[in-house]
């Protein structure tokens, strides 16, 4: 990963450790019908499934092979960082960090080789970088959709 994109991830990290500023504006962001019971039900069930998954971030072995292998949408990231300590939501957003930028990097790689003469550099990792940001940011693609076709 380049310096200049490592250190723009580290100063992301650091904004959003100092304070739970990122939660208020996540909150913000992904904010739901209030009154509808099949909202109220799934935020009732996301509720359960993140103190579960934070009491797990507890343990340093779990919480370090979490940051080598998984990672969680930004709706799904912020009751995880209202509920775990500093160091543990300082890891965790320094993890994301790095993965956005990482995401980043194939995206901008995508698009230099996307003209024709470079396009058969393309790599699979590469191609895909716009679908894994989505879904890093939103969740997976059917989550929330509500009309039948595509």
């Amino acid at each position: 990963m380049p310096n200049r994109a490592r250190s723009r991830a580290a100063a992301v990290a650091r904004q959003f450790v100092l304070g739970y500023l990122v939660v208020d504006r996540m909150d913000a962001l992904l904010s739901r019908g209030e009154g509808c019971p099949a909202c109220h039900a799934q935020r009732e069930a996301e509720q359960v499934a993140s103190a579960r998954l934070a009491r797990g971030l507890a343990a340093p072995e779990a919480l370090a092979a979490f940051e080598r292998s998984a990672w969680l949408c930004l709706r799904h990231l912020r009751p995880i960082l209202a509920t775990v300590g500093n160091e543990v939501s300082g890891r965790l957003l320094r993890a994301h960090a790095r993965r956005l930028a990482e995401l980043s990097e194939s995206m901008r790689e995508y698009a230099l080789k996307l003209d024709a003469a470079r396009r058969s550099l393309l790599t699979e990792e590469e191609m895909s970088a716009y679908r894994r940001t989505l879904v890093m940011l939103v969740g997976e693609k059917y989550l929330f959709r509500t009309d039948p076709e595509e």
